[in-house]
């Protein structure tokens, strides 16, 4: 099977940073990044072919807004463990999508755009992902399988048509990222809807032909639609220009290190313990991205030199 498993990496960290209690390593707290090293080693049993998505950079101590969705407040916790990840996957070659305002939505669109004939699975907890469902592409959310989106339970988890997700959006609106809906939306989402009962096709799904049907339909609600379109549909970028090669025995090298547990690298994959250059290179990463430390967070805490676990009942959600 030629699969390749997409992480979400934002949607990743967020849920890893409440699920888990917490582990240390060189007296710095991580929350999420054992949650991403145990879904990677979960679904690289099925795949060694991986991608990461990533927001834009940004670095801070303090609670920063995210530029793509200013009514987004991004944790500071969160935000070093994603610039630590970054690090980690970077320096082990995998393939990381990352582009200076281009949000983690866009690259999974543009990548799945880019290789239409490979099968995927989008590693996330979002919904507003099901945009990208087809034949080869289906969405595994890592909160429940029950919420797994594919091509054949599409219409009954959605409550709507294949392919009609960014026109649900544009009309309802999307609490997730914050967008609004257009004034009587539901009623012109019923009304669309209504109209191509039985009939929707990727063209009826375009912003093309959204507009048009607008026009049309409802006159008085284009300049409402049009400004939704512009912050629902994703963009198309080049993703053709990221490669992957994939240093796993690095990878497992470096998880055996912070965790010491074979859940949390690839077992297809033989494990060795870090060089000392290596070593001091993953002790650097650590310090240079950790914004929060324990004595801010917690300051009564015990510390210690390797990875502690606290509890991770939360961690093994298979597929």
């Amino acid at each position: 099977m030629n699969l390749v498993v997409i992480y979400d990496v934002s949607s990743l960290a967020h849920t890893g940073n409440w699920a888990t209690q917490g582990f240390f390593y060189e007296d710095v707290k991580f929350q999420a990044l054992p949650f991403i090293f145990s879904k990677v080693a979960n679904y690289t049993q099925k795949s060694e072919d991986v991608t990461f998505a990533f927001d834009p950079e940004i670095r801070g101590e303090f609670h920063t807004t995210n530029p793509l969705k200013p009514n987004r407040q991004l944790k500071p916790e969160v935000l070093r463990e994603i610039n630590t990840f970054w690090e980690i996957a970077n320096w082990c070659d995998m393939r990381c999508l990352r582009l200076p305002n281009v949000s983690a939505d866009d690259l999974i669109y543009s990548f799945c755009q880019d290789n239409p004939n490979m099968t995927k699975w989008i590693v996330s907890a979002d919904k507003d992902l099901a945009c990208n469902v087809n034949e080869t592409t289906s969405i595994l959310s890592f909160s429940s399988a029950s919420y797994n989106i594919n091509i054949r339970n599409f219409e009954d988890l959605m409550q709507f048509p294949l392919n009609l997700t960014n026109v649900e959006k544009v009309f309802r609106g999307c609490q997730s990222d914050a967008i609004k809906g257009v004034t009587k939306g539901n009623s012109l989402w019923q009304k669309f809807l209504a109209t191509h009962h039985g009939a929707v096709t990727e063209e009826t799904a375009s912003k093309e032909y959204l507009l048009s049907w607008v026009r049309t339909n409802v006159p008085d609600w284009e300049q409402a639609v049009k400004e939704n379109i512009k912050k629902v549909y994703p963009v198309k970028v080049d993703t053709t220009q990221f490669y992957e090669w994939a240093h796993w025995e690095l990878w497992n090298a470096l998880a055996f290190e912070m965790f010491g547990n074979q859940k949390y690298y690839n077992s297809r994959v033989p494990t060795r313990g870090l060089t000392q250059d290596e070593l001091n290179k993953l002790i650097d990463i650590i310090q240079n991205t950790s914004a929060v430390r324990p004595s801010i967070m917690e300051p009564s805490l015990t510390i210690s030199t390797t990875f502690v676990q606290k509890g991770d009942n939360d961690l093994d959600l298979e597929i």
